[in-house]
C-alpha cells in the first residue's frame, strides 16, 4: 500500500508540472514600456492612450497604449517570446523582421508635432523595454500670413513618391516602397490650419528635383512654390521648408465648364 501511495503522489506531481509548463506557454497579459520615436531636429512623437502597436512574438499580436506621453505603457495578451519586433501604427503582417506599413497620403496635422498617426516607427527588444525609431522621414514647415490656409500639398517633381507602401526591416531599419503616390495632402480636419509649425511625414529618399508646395486657401484659391532640388531624406531626418506663405500670391482656380454647366 505504501508504494502505491508513493506511485500515485509521483503521478500527481508529474501532472503538476506538466499543466504549469502548459500555463507558461499560454498567452497572458504582458506590458511593454515604450519610449516614443525622435527625429534629428530633437522633435519626439508621442503616443495617444489607445494607439495600437503591432508586436510579434510567436505571431503578430495587438498591443494598445495605456496613457499619452512620449513614454507608455502597452499591455495586451500574447505569449512571452526572447525577441520581440515591434511597429506603429499597427500591421498584421509580419515576415523575417519586416513589416508592411503605409506612408499617408492624407494627414491631418498637429501644431509643432507629427501629423497623426502617419509617422512609422519600429522596435525590436530582447525585454519589455520598447524603444522606437523612425521609419519615415519629416518636412517641416510653417504658417504665418494672415491668409487663412485649408490645405497643404507636397508633391514630388521626380520619380521618388512621398507616400504610399512600403516594407520596414525591424532589424536593420531598411526601408523599401512597394507602391507610392506622388502627393502627400495635410488638412485640419475640415477647419482651417492656424499659424503655427507644422510637420508632414514623407518615404525616405533623395528627391532630386525637389518638391512643389501648393497652399490653398478657406476660398479656393491656390499659391505654389517650390523647395530647392537633392534632398536628401533618411528615416529619422527632418527637412526645413521654412515659411510657405511667406510671398503666397494666390489666384483664382481655373474652373472648366461643360455646355450643361453654361445652360444652368
Amino acid at each position: 500500500m505504501k508504494k502505491f501511495f508513493i506511485f500515485i503522489s509521483f503521478a500527481i506531481v508529474t501532472l503538476l508540472t506538466a499543466c504549469k509548463g502548459e500555463d507558461d506557454n499560454a498567452p497572458k497579459t504582458i506590458l511593454f514600456n515604450a519610449v516614443s520615436a525622435s527625429y534629428s531636429s530633437g522633435l519626439q512623437t508621442l503616443w495617444v492612450t489607445g494607439d495600437k502597436i503591432a508586436l510579434f512574438s510567436d505571431k503578430v499580436y495587438s498591443m494598445s497604449a495605456m496613457k499619452d506621453g512620449e513614454t507608455t505603457t502597452f499591455s495586451g495578451e500574447m505569449k512571452k517570446a526572447s525577441q520581440y519586433y515591434a511597429i506603429f501604427p499597427y500591421s498584421a503582417n509580419f515576415v523575417d523582421g519586416v513589416f508592411p506599413a503605409v506612408v499617408p497620403a492624407e494627414q491631418i496635422v498637429v501644431k509643432n508635432g507629427a501629423p497623426v498617426g502617419a509617422s512609422v516607427a519600429y522596435a525590436s527588444s530582447q525585454t519589455t523595454d520598447l524603444t522606437f525609431k523612425p521609419a519615415t522621414a519629416l518636412l517641416k514647415f510653417s504658417l504665418g500670413s494672415d491668409n487663412n490656409i485649408k490645405y497643404v500639398k507636397i508633391a514630388s517633381k521626380g520619380s521618388n513618391k512621398p507616400a504610399g507602401s512600403i516594407m520596414v526591416n525591424t532589424i536593420d531599419g531598411k526601408v523599401t516602397i512597394n507602391s507610392g503616390e506622388a502627393t502627400v495632402t495635410l488638412s485640419n480636419g475640415g477647419n482651417n490650419i492656424e499659424k503655427a509649425t507644422y510637420y508632414a511625414a514623407v518615404i525616405p529618399a533623395t528627391y532630386v528635383e525637389g518638391l512643389d508646395i501648393t497652399v490653398t486657401d478657406e476660398y479656393g484659391r491656390v499659391s505654389t512654390c517650390s523647395s530647392e532640388e537633392f534632398i536628401r531624406l533618411n528615416p529619422g531626418t527632418v527637412y526645413d521648408l521654412g515659411q510657405i506663405d511667406a510671398t503666397a500670391e494666390f489666384v483664382a482656380p481655373t474652373l472648366i465648364s461643360t455646355p450643361v454647366d453654361l445652360a444652368v
